[in-house]
């Protein structure tokens, strides 16, 4: 099968990490198109986007590949706004860059070891720009500088039970988990579903291109 993909989705994603390391937090509140679309809102759209792409592809890791529901894209969009306005902007631009890597590499798993997912992962996920956008109105973009191409490291989170992760605090997903970040120290948290009591947290510090494996037992 071909591994195109693999290339133009990592494309997309040094363009993504690229607009977020430049731009500034003023510039995420600019306005895009009316009804709240800033820039901030349209990252966190990507995060949700990506991150419904990424439920599908475990779910067809365990079930096998189906037909995926037909929705309303716009509707559920113009649903999302003020729900995503809510969210801080440097946590909406931090979150389109987490899902986008945490689904890109989910795919690159699964083009590596031949699963049935993988035969659709161009068409399910495609480079940024073909992800699920609002209603498309031109805007000039802001002006950027030179890009600066980041180096990050690799949190591999386990667990011997369903326990949802927290990062520095902020809910991420179920363990397993291999969370690309930037260098620095962290705060990783685990607590089984329902069950705040039961979380338990460990603190660990990551340079570029490392790979710090955390395990959690209950």
């Amino acid at each position: 099968m071909s591994q195109q993909f693999i290339i133009e989705n990592a494309k997309g994603r040094e363009r993504l990490h690229n607009l977020v390391n430049n731009i500034t937090d003023k510039e995420l509140t600019t306005t895009l198109y009316e009804e709240g679309w800033t820039i901030a809102v349209a990252l966190a759209h990507l995060a949700f986007w990506d991150k419904r792409r990424l439920v599908l592809v475990r779910k067809w890791k365990q079930e096998g590949v189906t037909p995926t529901p037909v929705i309303d894209e716009d509707l559920i969009n113009d649903t999302l706004v003020p729900f995503l306005l809510a969210i801080p902007p440097r946590k909406a631009a931090e979150l389109a860059t987490l899902m986008a890597e945490t689904l890109d590499r989910e795919l690159e798993e699964g083009a590596t070891e031949g699963s049935p997912e993988a035969e659709t992962a161009p068409a399910k996920a495609p480079a940024p720009a073909a992800r699920p956008a609002p209603r498309p109105r031109p805007a000039p973009a802001p002006a950027r500088p030179p890009p600066v191409v980041s180096r990050t490291g690799t949190l591999k989170v386990r667990a011997n039970r369903k326990v949802l992760i927290t990062l520095n605090g902020r809910p991420v997903d179920y363990a397993p988990l291999d969370l690309p970040v930037t260098p620095g120290t962290y705060v990783l948290g685990a607590a089984l579903p329902g069950r705040p009591d039961t979380e338990q947290t460990k603190t660990v510090d990551i340079s570029a291109g490392a790979i710090e494996r955390v395990e959690f037992t209950f």
